[in-house]
């Protein structure tokens, strides 16, 4: 599912961005298995590429305390 976020995000922010082809041969996954990654990414996301707010603070908030908990500091 990374792979797929990734493809995914690449798409929604980039005007020019790789092919599955190209994808396929980073990742070593064949073209289908791309598709069929980005489309039930898609499904789990109901489509949703859009993160509000909200959403940006509460995960911001999230990898901060898990950053801190790693990095074995007081938080």
């Amino acid at each position: 599912m990374f792979l797929a976020a990734i493809v995914v995000a690449s798409k929604f922010l980039q005007d020019r961005t790789y092919s599955n082809r190209t994808w396929s041969k980073i990742s070593g996954l064949g073209t289908q298995e791309i598709d069929q990654l980005e489309r039930v990414f898609l499904k789990m996301i109901r489509y949703d590429l859009v993160v509000n707010h909200a959403q940006w603070m509460e995960m911001d908030s999230r990898t901060f305390l898990a950053t801190c908990k790693i990095l074995m500091y007081h938080c």
